[in-house]
């Protein structure tokens, strides 16, 4: 049984769906202080008031951030420390997967840009409050696919892209810097954890056009629902 989360601040990014809703409705359920963060606004409201109406807790927010916006992330982290002065749970669970290269207002590659950009900004960001509410965590949510070999001479896809490629090395990424965050503040009374979900039927091929997107989509409907 899960100890009550009761004057625990946590943050799930990606929290209107999949494995960020179902995530977020656990920490409402143990009583968290919850900020969902999520880019929809109409789809974090019908995932708010669901998670509320489950779990009864009324101690959650929705905040707004587009994680491909490195701005974005910036402005959420002020109106966050201008409401909230502890943060003790950080889950970076948004990711996206594209099978075309699609830049975004940064002029990096999205791909790369949320799933490995996105937490490392965001994280870095909220450390100071983290440290200070200490003791802290934050989970990243990785992938097996991580297996993927980095391409350092092609973050960005611009020699060559695969989406497969691409998302693979973005969860490498990420398990990297993990283990570097950990490696730096664990004594500081901030822990880092990364993990492997699993075959989980989430809307992450949403974004894949074509043969490939057909194929993942129909796969995923064999996977266990979040």
């Amino acid at each position: 049984m899960i100890d009550s989360m009761k004057g625990k601040v946590c943050i799930v990014t990606g929290a209107n769906s999949g494995i960020g809703r179902a995530t977020a409705a656990g920490l409402a359920k143990n009583e968290a202080t919850l900020v969902m963060l999520c880019r929809d606004n109409a789809c974090g409201e019908e995932a708010l008031n669901d998670i509320v109406s489950l779990s009864g807790n009324d101690s959650i927010e929705l905040m707004m951030a587009d994680l491909a916006s490195q701005s974005s992330i910036r402005q959420f982290v002020k109106d966050f420390k201008h409401k909230y002065e502890n943060l003790h749970v950080l889950i970076n669970n948004a990711g996206v997967n594209y099978n075309r290269r699609i830049l975004t207002e940064d002029g990096l590659e999205m791909t790369f840009a949320v799933n490995t950009l996105a937490p490392f900004l965001l994280t870095t960001l909220l450390l100071d409050t983290l440290q200070s509410s200490a003791p802290a965590r934050v989970i990243n949510v990785a992938s097996k696919m991580q297996s993927k070999k980095i391409e350092f001479d092609n973050l960005q896809g611009e020699k060559h892209f695969s989406f497969m490629q691409s998302y693979g090395q973005s969860k490498a990424a990420l398990i990297t810097l993990t283990y570097e965050f950990a490696r730096r503040f664990s004594d500081k009374g901030v822990t880092f954890n990364c993990l492997h979900p699993g075959g989980v039927n989430t809307k992450i091929a949403k974004n894949l056009k074509g043969i490939s997107g057909v194929i993942s989509r129909n796969t995923m409907k064999f996977f266990k629902s979040p």
